[in-house]
């Protein structure tokens, strides 16, 4: 077992890394953290020794991290071609074992239409999602708004809360710019009407 422990300190990192009981590295110097980037510098091949090593996904690696209290979906799933909901159930379904009442309440949808939408969704792509190394991950609480599509949702999130483009959207997703600008715009809409 590989126990880490990270202690800031007026913005100096301790670092003091242990293998089954026995210390493996401690950096007595204490490095000075600037900012994110110097955090990132630090922390990243100690997390990705560890992912190697214990043979975890990216995504495995950030769920043991940060303990999210609900899902989260890569990005990439949304690049099939299947409709975002058929995505994101089949997601929550294969890759995280979730049930079918479960998922309804996630999304704040019908169990009958989680029930269809899974069974279309394995009529045209059978077999599971290959997940990708992520940069990105979506909370399932943003997909679960009523009032928008989980289209609208997911461009509204990636536009607003990650700053991305209209065209880095459309690319990341491989949908159509003119589709994502749409659903963006739809998205904006009726938001104002609420």
């Amino acid at each position: 077992m590989l126990i880490i422990y990270i202690i800031l300190k007026n913005r100096k990192i301790y670092m003091i890394v242990y293998k089954k009981g026995s210390l493996i590295m401690s950096n007595s110097e204490k490095e000075d953290i600037s900012g994110r980037d110097e955090f990132k510098r630090v922390l990243k091949p100690i997390l990705e020794h560890f992912r190697k090593e214990h043979k975890l996904s990216q995504h495995e690696l950030i769920n043991l991290i940060i303990e999210p209290e609900e899902p989260l979906i890569p990005l990439s799933i949304f690049s099939t071609s299947l409709a975002p909901l058929q995505s994101v159930i089949k997601y929550l379904k294969e890759e995280l074992n979730l049930k079918n009442g479960k998922i309804s309440i996630l999304l704040k949808r019908d169990q009958r239409v989680v029930w269809k939408s899974y069974s279309e969704a394995n009529k045209k792509q059978p077999k599971r999602f290959e997940i990708k190394e992520e940069r990105y991950f979506i909370p399932v609480s943003i997909l679960g708004n009523k009032g928008l599509s989980v289209l609208e949702s997911l461009v509204l999130y990636l536009k607003e809360s990650l700053n991305l483009s209209i065209k880095d959207v459309s690319s990341r997703i491989n949908k159509n710019t003119s589709t994502i600008y749409t659903a963006y715009n739809r998205a904006k809409k009726k938001q104002k009407t609420r």
